[in-house]
């Protein structure tokens, strides 16, 4: 049984996902709004100049501008003639082929051949994509969506310096488009930045008009804790008639968190319940994160008609105790979003430790750190697995490379828990039941934790052979009670299952 002491479940809040521009408008973040509202993105005079040189001389080089001005600029019925020439030209790019496809047919496809298709987790295939965007970008140096999508491929492979500079070049391009905004939201939040995230949403004279971006502007402020701007503007889109309810559903999610935060339980549960008439996966995913919190909210979304919604089917099988189907959800929700570490830390923790398939949290933890390379938790996660595979040398090392020094209780108890189980397995068993000791002092009123780390404990010493029936076993049986993470309750369930080894 391995020694993570869970997973870390942090404030979640609606910050835009981060996927390939090309994906983002097959789930129908791109679409245009309703025409009666001022446009989303206001520079428009490089497009009309793409398609006056278009009319005169199409060729596959202006067909490829006019496509990615008119996915900018929500203009898709005008590209329509310039992506029937890519898709009929053997010559056109399969990058140009694909965002032609999608303006062409715009119906959802299925998710989950897409998914391996565009799976960025192996560092070879993120460097030939890296390499072909560039080799693009010769051709279209002022495109944002190539250098958008030419960030992202190196966030993937844990380059945050080369990713930044690359979006720099996508905002300078577009200082007004969603896809190229919220992609840079995202971007700063992930590399520990969230002020300049949000200063990028509130320059932007697009956010005050569009929902899409007044959304991420609403979330991004918690983030940075910073006072919102727009509230009113928000609460008032809400109200008109002007958006869809798919176009509403993040913001109405994002308003409904800052009145839960802000302990307005009312006003919370009107926005999450409206975010859910026509959700975006994020949204539901948000909705379910509060029901857990929050008794009163009821989630009745068919969830797996919500596209792509990962995230939200491993949190429901989670709680439902349906280990291997929140596995295979986690799975997906990494492929949808590879540089993201929450969905490999749950992964990697529920493969280590309910499931005991160490080869797995190894291969998960891995796939994590290649974007998060400094990462304590996934770190925290390869050392356990490495561990439980009898590799203590590898273990040691991984677990030494961990970043120190952390205020927060969940990784300092959790990595001497670990450092615990290091020396256990050892053969030095008295060091590691002080430092399991520390890691359940540690663990304060954390409950959750507590229980975990005396869960563990009571698995080192039953491996070497100590007499837990009367002492830690009763102990973690108590300090488990009336815990609601499934996890623990069948953690403990199997501790009294286990025969007690021989000294």
């Amino acid at each position: 049984m391995p020694m993570s002491l869970g997973v870390r479940d942090d404030k979640r809040r609606v910050i835009p996902r981060w996927r390939d521009s090309s994906t983002t408008l097959k789930v129908g973040e791109l679409g245009p709004l309703r025409t009666n509202v001022k446009p989303a993105v206001l520079d428009q005079s490089d497009f009309e100049n793409s398609l006056r040189d278009w009319a005169e001389a199409p060729s596959i080089g202006l067909a490829f501008d006019v496509l990615a001005g008119a996915i900018a600029l929500n203009r898709f019925k005008d590209a329509r003639p310039a992506a029937e020439l890519l898709l009929a030209s053997e010559s056109a790019s399969p990058r140009s082929r694909s965002l032609a496809n999608v303006i062409l047919k715009p119906d959802r496809l299925s998710q989950e051949p897409d998914l391996q298709a565009e799976s960025d987790l192996n560092q070879r295939i993120a460097r030939i994509r890296i390499a072909g965007i560039k080799h693009a970008l010769n051709d279209y140096p002022f495109n944002p969506l190539l250098w958008a999508d030419l960030a992202r491929a190196y966030i993937l492979i844990g380059q945050l310096g080369p990713s930044i500079r690359a979006m720099e070049h996508a905002v300078a391009s577009a200082p007004n488009n969603r896809y190229v905004l919220r992609s840079a939201s995202r971007l700063y939040i992930h590399g520990k930045d969230p002020t300049r995230a949000l200063e990028i949403l509130q320059r932007s004279a697009a956010t005050k008009f569009d929902p899409w971006l007044l959304a991420a502007q609403l979330a991004t402020s918690e983030v940075a804790e910073s006072a919102p701007m727009h509230v009113k503007l928000a609460r008032e889109m809400l109200t008109s008639a002007s958006f869809s309810t798919l176009q509403l559903s993040e913001l109405s999610s994002a308003l409904g968190s800052m009145e839960f935060s802000a302990g307005n339980q009312k006003p919370g549960k009107k926005y999450i319940k409206l975010s859910l008439e026509s959700p975006t996966e994020n949204s539901v995913a948000q909705a379910i994160w509060w029901a857990r919190r929050i008794k009163s909210i009821n989630v009745q979304t068919d969830i797996k008609s919500v596209d792509r919604s990962f995230e939200a089917q491993a949190r429901l099988s989670y709680l439902s105790a349906n280990w291997k189907e929140s596995l295979r959800s986690c799975q997906n929700w990494a492929l949808d979003e590879p540089f993201s570490s929450r969905p490999v830390t749950l992964g990697s923790y529920l493969a280590c430790t309910i499931l005991e398939d160490h080869r797995l949290c190894e291969e998960i933890s891995n796939q994590g750190l290649r974007a998060n390379p400094n990462h304590a938790v996934l770190l925290n996660n390869k050392a356990v697995a490495l561990a439980h595979q009898g590799r203590i040398r590898e273990a040691t090392t991984v677990f030494r490379s961990i970043p120190q020094n952390h205020d927060e209780a969940f990784i300092s108890t959790t990595l001497l828990a670990t450092e615990g189980l290091l020396h256990f397995r050892s053969n030095q068993p008295e060091v590691g039941r002080q430092l399991y000791r520390k890691a359940i002092e540690a663990a304060g009123v954390n409950r959750n934790l507590k229980a975990m780390a005396l869960i563990h404990l009571t698995r080192e010493e039953l491996e070497v052979g100590t007499d837990v029936t009367s002492t830690l076993l009763p102990e973690a049986i108590m300090e488990a009670d009336g815990l609601p993470d499934p996890v623990i309750h069948a953690l403990i369930n199997r501790l009294k299952a286990l025969p007690k080894k021989p000294h």
